[in-house]
């Protein structure tokens, strides 16, 4: 089924740590997910607009451009605003995760992570995200 911004099920695992992706990947795929893979925002961001997955899981310290800027450009897009973000990072700081959150990010985990709190997390993204009524149309069109 299709919801607006691309497969369903397909999720785009975002880390610049080969090792992180794997495991992401397995336990995703392990739960009937469709799993995508990027190893740098830039690349992230040509795979998100190529491809709409319908999730996305983002770490922020990567070269090339780091997650905060990779969530900064998804949500000033009228295309990916409504994508659902899970931040996957090894930063543990509180003010961090206010940041990342202020700047878009739906969820916000640390590293190392339990992946049945990974499963779950997504499925209430997912959840949350087809719950969420359409916008109104905007009267100035």
């Amino acid at each position: 089924m299709e919801n607006g911004l691309g497969e369903e099920r397909t999720v785009l695992v975002v880390d610049d740590e080969k090792m992180v992706r794997t495991i992401v990947s397995r336990t995703l795929n392990g739960c009937g997910f469709r799993v995508l893979e990027a190893g740098d925002g830039k690349e992230a961001l040509t795979i998100i607009f190529e491809r709409m997955p319908a999730l996305i899981i983002l770490d922020l310290c990567m070269p090339t451009l780091d997650g905060g800027s990779v969530c900064r450009v998804l949500r000033s897009d009228e295309r990916t605003l409504s994508v659902p973000i899970l931040v996957l990072t090894g930063l543990i700081e509180t003010h961090t995760e206010v940041e990342v959150l202020e700047l878009g990010a739906d969820d916000y985990m640390t590293k190392p992570f339990d992946p049945a709190e990974l499963r779950a997390r997504l499925k209430a993204l997912r959840r949350r995200n087809a719950e969420s009524p359409a916008p109104p149309p905007d009267k100035n069109a």
